[in-house]
């Protein structure tokens, strides 16, 4: 049966729940849950106010209404910036809704649900109207808790799910922004920057991988975004850190070693030089 998130004071960095789906409506007064990671697809549906999304290294402004979506063990923190915010999230764990299908590739015909440049699809008013009678209907199943409530929400999943490609393909047809070349880069160098960040640091990875020098990368990734790879990369890092830091599994001198920090002394002053804090400082906060 579903659960739901606890509020900010009480939810652990990796929220572990037996449940095959969460359900939650946020908003402003119980919003702010900090950096975390999960380990479910999230369904959000933004029906008022605005919101800043964080994924990994990429940032959306997201305005009512809009449905956005974050794949499961994806680096997420969220920031509203109105107190009018009201949003509805529905969460599934990849095997319950794949639980009795024949296709196990089923959710990979849904490019939103990895892309990070077609995860948040702004809404028109009947197009809202549409999910909001959706999500009504969900939390109306939920609230019931029979024994078919299971069955028919993996149903609204699907439902959802194919609901947000139609519009996606609809505005594909329709779209007037084409990402240039560059553009183009830069999120392909986060995406691998996202993958590979730990074991790789050097740009000639990157450069390899994306078949161009290292030299011209690095001039399209400072045209293009402000920031240098390597800003990028510690961006990713310091976002890792702070999310196994608040998580009390593992020491501080572990964590070091995960993210192949030379040693304990080199991770402390890279997290302080960032954050202002020791990463002991930081773990006893909880920021």
């Amino acid at each position: 049966m579903p659960d739901k998130i606890r509020d900010s004071k009480t939810i652990p960095t990796y929220y572990k729940s037996n449940a095959p789906f969460l359900y939650e409506v946020l908003h402003d007064t119980n919003f702010k849950v900090g950096v975390h990671r999960l380990e479910y697809y999230a369904i959000c549906f933004l029906n008022a106010g605005e919101l800043n999304v964080e994924t990994n290294i990429f940032y959306h402004h997201v305005k009512a209404p809009a449905m956005f979506v974050i794949a499961p063990d994806v680096i997420r923190d969220f920031d509203h910036s109105n107190k009018d915010l009201n949003m509805q999230v529905l969460m599934f764990r990849k095997e319950y809704f794949l639980k009795g299908q024949i296709d196990i590739n089923l959710l990979d015909k849904y490019e939103f649900l990895e892309q990070k440049d077609k995860h948040i699809i702004p809404l028109t008013k009947p197009e809202a109207t549409k999910f909001a009678r959706y999500f009504q209907f969900v939390e109306s199943k939920i609230k019931e808790l029979t024994i078919n409530t299971p069955e028919i929400i993996r149903s609204f999943i699907y439902i959802l799910l194919n609901e947000m490609d139609e519009i996606l393909q609809f505005k594909k047809i329709n779209r007037d922004h084409v990402l240039s070349r560059n553009e183009q880069m830069l999120l392909d160098f986060k995406i691998l920057a996202s993958k590979h960040f730990i074991e790789q640091r050097k740009l000639a990875f990157y450069a390899d991988k994306l078949n161009v020098t290292s030299k011209y990368l690095s001039t399209v990734i400072k045209q293009t975004s402000g920031k240098t790879a390597s800003e990028w990369i510690k961006e990713l890092l310091l976002l890792e850190s702070k999310v196994l830091l608040k998580d009390n599994k593992l020491s501080i001198s572990e964590i070091a070693s995960l993210l192949q920090f030379t040693d304990l002394s080199h991770f402390g002053k890279f997290f302080k030089t960032h954050t202002n804090l020791s990463p002991l400082e930081f773990r006893k906060n909880k920021v």
